[in-house]
């Protein structure tokens, strides 16, 4: 009865914060990884965010600080990881908080993007959740196509070249969606003869041609990122249900061609 007494006297005569330190959240231990390895390999910013993911995710105290629980060594982190790791984390199977899937993504597409990624054929087998995804991203192939084929009759010279490579490209995905969901056995969306601009205003003449060409690249920058975000999250929580060697085929594609729209 003393002990018990005592104890609480005791952790209050010591102050809040003893406790929460012990007793407090931890960091997840993944993100610490993959933050020591953005440092280790130099991508300050990468790092930065990473290590920022990491507070966040672990949480802050009332007045907006960081719980003693939360804080981390840097430096003994990067040394840890190096000591353990030979080769790198892959950043798209690594397991970390379903809530960080999008900046891991993020990160995995500027990488991409900074090699000069190319158009690459799929080779995969959709489950149902990205059957739904195809047949999204396969209805926007067909109105991106629609726009720049809109846009081509006013352009001039070297963009009428620009666009119709543009066209061309869309239509090589268009095509490998179509394939995908045909090897699923599944419907695919229909291509319509003219599609309703809503919020993008269609080209009149050559100036306004470029300018609705930049945009819908950035839409479709947008749309494939979003793509690969919404894959990122539902196939990290399918991997912690399911004993699929690798649940990452559709994620990489959709990686692979938001880095290449980010480039065209």
């Amino acid at each position: 009865m003393l002990i018990a007494a005592v104890l609480p006297a005791a952790l209050l005569t010591a102050g809040c914060a003893p406790v929460i330190d012990y007793f407090g959240p931890r960091p997840d231990p993944t993100l610490i990884e993959l933050a020591a390895q953005a440092q280790s390999q130099g991508n300050a910013e990468h790092a930065d965010a990473l290590w920022a993911e990491v507070a966040r995710t672990c949480g802050f105290a009332e007045d907006g600080t960081s719980p003693g629980s939360c804080q981390v060594d840097r430096d003994a982190a990067v040394a840890e990881y190096s000591t353990k790791h030979a080769e790198p984390i892959d950043p798209l199977t690594a397991a970390v908080p379903v809530e960080s899937r999008a900046l891991i993504v993020s990160h995995a597409i500027d990488d991409a993007a900074s090699a000069a990624p190319q158009l690459a054929e799929p080779d995969l087998m959709l489950t149902p959740a990205e059957i739904d995804q195809a047949k999204d991203l396969l209805a926007w192939e067909y109105e991106t196509i629609w726009g720049l084929d809109t846009a081509k009759a006013f352009a001039a010279g070297d963009q009428e070249g620009r666009i119709g490579s543009l066209i061309a490209d869309h239509e090589q995905i268009a095509a490998w969606l179509r394939g995908l969901l045909a090897d699923a056995k599944a419907e695919a969306p229909a291509q319509a003869a003219a599609y309703t601009a809503t919020d993008l205003p269609l080209p009149t003449d050559t100036a306004s041609s470029a300018d609705y060409v930049t945009q819908l690249n950035a839409r479709t920058q947008e749309r494939w990122t979003q793509a690969a975000t919404i894959a990122g999250r539902d196939e990290a929580t399918a991997a912690a249900t399911t004993e699929a060697t690798d649940a990452t085929a559709w994620l990489r594609w959709l990686v692979g061609t938001a880095a290449w729209a980010r480039t065209v």
